[in-house]
């Protein structure tokens, strides 16, 4: 089941749904098709309980410092995930408000 929206942007997009949550959401411009799949968020949710973990167990054994790299180490995985989805959202952006 699939349901369709128009952005701003001129962007025809629509949701795909599959048992009865959304899976992905679709970005076609005629040029091909992007999308962002609900399992990003779930491998990031992941990421940052086992941080957590990983952290307070550290904190608690006395190595404050390997807590913080550890730290460091999910903010830099996280971030490289996200980094094309943030490119995407400013030449989105660009688009929408007609830079070249």
């Amino acid at each position: 089941r699939k349901n369709s929206i128009h952005s701003p942007a001129g962007c025809f997009g629509h949701w795909e749904w599959r048992q009865g949550f959304c899976w992905r959401y679709f970005c076609g411009d005629g040029k091909g098709e992007r999308s962002v799949e609900i399992s990003m968020l779930f491998r990031i949710g992941a990421v940052g309980i086992l941080v957590s973990v990983l952290t307070q167990v550290l904190k608690h054994s006395g190595r404050d410092e390997q807590a913080f790299l550890a730290s460091l180490a999910g903010l830099v995985l996280v971030l490289m995930w996200i980094i094309p989805y943030i490119a995407d959202l400013f030449g989105s952006i660009e688009t929408l408000f007609g830079y070249p």
